[in-house]
């Protein structure tokens, strides 16, 4: 489940981030850059727990669905 936790951090962090870029606050910051290690972090976690579930044979499924 931690997994999961993960990626609702990485997925909330990404939303303040850009929440924060549009009102200006941190415009400063060169955006492309902040957007690319985001998604790199969001799509090597999702990746990874992908990959822990297809090894444990879960499958993609969520937290309490059943095949």
């Amino acid at each position: 489940m931690t997994k999961n936790r993960l990626l609702l951090a990485f997925t909330a962090i990404g939303l303040v981030v850009f929440v924060l870029h549009l009102l200006g606050i941190i415009g400063r910051l060169p955006f492309n850059i902040i957007m690319v290690v985001y998604f790199v972090a969001v799509f090597a976690v999702s990746g990874y727990s992908m990959l822990a579930d297809v090894k444990s044979g879960r499958g993609s499924f969520g937290p309490g669905q059943k095949p």
